[in-house]
C-alpha cells in the first residue's frame, strides 16, 4: 500500500497559547475552527482529548540551532496527532519575505519527517502555523503540526519523530520529485513521544459483508473508526493487477460514504479518499477514508452509510469493539 503524505504550509486561525496540559492545544486548534466556520459543528466534542493526551508534554529537544517543544500529543485507535513548538535560535525570523506576491512565503521548515511514528503508516499531514498566523508565535518561532493514521494502530509504547534538513521551501528550487528546500542546518532531531495507547474511545469494527460495486463483488472487511477519521476497508477475490482499472469505479461508488449521530446530523468531513497500490504495487484490498473536520464521540455515531448500504454500529462499552447490523437502504 502506497503511503500518503500531504504537506500544508499555511493554516488560518488566531493566536493560540503554548500549552503544556494534555490536549489544550488541539482543543483550542478546533475551537478556532469552529467559531471560524460555518458548518454545523454540533456534533464536536473536544472534552476526550485531554483523556486521550500522551505522556511528554513539555519534552524539549535543544541544540545550539534549535529548540524543539513537544507542545500537545493526543491519540486513539489509528490516528496520532502531535503539535511540535520549533524555535530557529539563530535567526531574527522564519519568514523569508522576498518581495514576491506569492503563497507560500519561502518560509523555513524542514525537508523530511520520518521516525517510528510513521511506521506502517497509511497516511500523514503535516502543517506549519507561523507567525503571521498565530501571533502567540515569535517572528523566529513556528508549529509543526503532525497528523498520522495507521490501521495497526498506536499502542502505549515510546515512539520517535525524527526531523531532518532545517531551511527555507524556495518555489523557483522546487522539482516534481522534491520539496524545493534550500537547507541550513542539516540536523537530524530525534523527538520521543509518548502515546496514550487509548482505544476506548476509537472502535474497531468487523463486518465481511459482501457489497456489489458495478460488476464485481467486494468484501468489506471493517471499519476503523476513532475522534478523527473513518476507514472503511475493503477487498476482492481476485488478480491484483485488476486493482488499476477498478479505482475508478470503487472511487465514484464510495463518494457516499458518510457517518451520522443522534438525530441525524451529518459528520462533516473532507473528501473522500481512496487508496490502494496501484500500479507500483498491485494490491487487491482498498482503504476508504474520511477525516473530519472537528473531533466526534465514536458513541454517538449512530449510523455508517457507504457503497449504498447503511450499518448501525452497537457499542460494546466494556471493549472497543462495536457489532455491526446491517439496515436496509433508504
Amino acid at each position: 500500500m502506497a503511503a500518503v503524505i500531504t504537506i500544508v504550509l499555511l493554516m488560518t486561525g488566531t493566536a493560540l497559547a503554548y500549552a503544556l496540559t494534555g490536549g489544550e492545544f488541539f482543543t483550542k486548534l478546533f475551537m478556532q475552527k469552529a467559531e471560524a466556520g460555518t458548518a454545523d459543528y454540533s456534533n464536536i466534542d473536544v472534552s476526550q482529548l485531554s483523556e486521550i493526551a500522551g505522556k511528554t508534554i513539555g519534552t524539549v529537544v535543544d541544540t545550539d540551532e534549535l529548540r524543539i517543544d513537544v507542545t500537545d500529543v493526543v491519540s486513539s485507535g489509528s490516528d496520532a496527532m502531535v503539535a511540535l513548538r520549533v524555535t530557529a535560535k539563530q535567526l531574527d525570523s522564519v519568514l523569508r519575505y522576498t518581495g514576491w506576491d506569492e503563497v507560500p512565503l519561502n518560509n523555513y521548515q524542514f525537508g523530511s519527517e520520518n521516525g517510528t511514528l510513521f511506521s506502517n503508516m497509511e497516511s500523514a499531514t503535516i502543517r506549519y502555523i507561523y507567525s503571521d498566523e498565530d501571533n502567540s508565535l515569535a517572528q523566529n518561532q513556528f508549529y509543526l503540526v503532525l497528523t498520522v493514521t495507521s490501521l495497526d494502530g498506536f499502542k502505549d509504547n515510546p515512539y520517535t519523530v525524527e526531523l531532518q534538513s532545517f531551511g527555507y521551501y524556495d518555489r523557483l528550487a522546487a522539482t516534481g520529485g522534491g520539496v524545493g528546500i534550500t537547507t541550513v542546518y542539516e540536523g537530524p532531531w530525534t523527538i520521543k513521544l509518548d502515546l496514550s495507547g487509548d482505544t476506548d474511545h476509537s472502535r474497531t469494527v468487523l463486518l465481511n459483508r459482501s457489497v456489489d460495486i458495478g460488476e464485481y463483488n467486494y468484501d468489506i472487511e471493517g471499519v476503523y473508526l476513532t475522534p478523527f477519521s473513518c476507514t472503511a476497508v475493503i477487498s476482492y477475490d481476485g488478480d491484483p493487477d485488476l486493482s488499476r482499472e477498478r479505482y475508478k469505479e470503487i472511487s465514484g461508488e464510495a463518494a457516499d460514504f458518510a457517518l451520522y449521530t443522534t438525530g441525524g446530523t451529518p459528520v462533516e468531513h473532507g473528501e473522500v479518499r481512496v487508496k490502494n497500490g496501484g500500479a507500483d504495487w498491485p494490491d487487491s484490498t482498498y482503504h476508504v477514508t474520511i477525516y473530519f473536520d472537528m473531533p466526534v464521540n465514536v458513541e454517538d455515531v449512530l449510523r455508517i452509510h457507504i457503497f449504498g448500504q447503511n450499518y448501525n454500529p452497537s457499542t460494546d462499552i466494556s471493549t472497543s469493539t462495536a457489532t455491526i447490523t446491517t439496515e436496509p437502504q433508504k
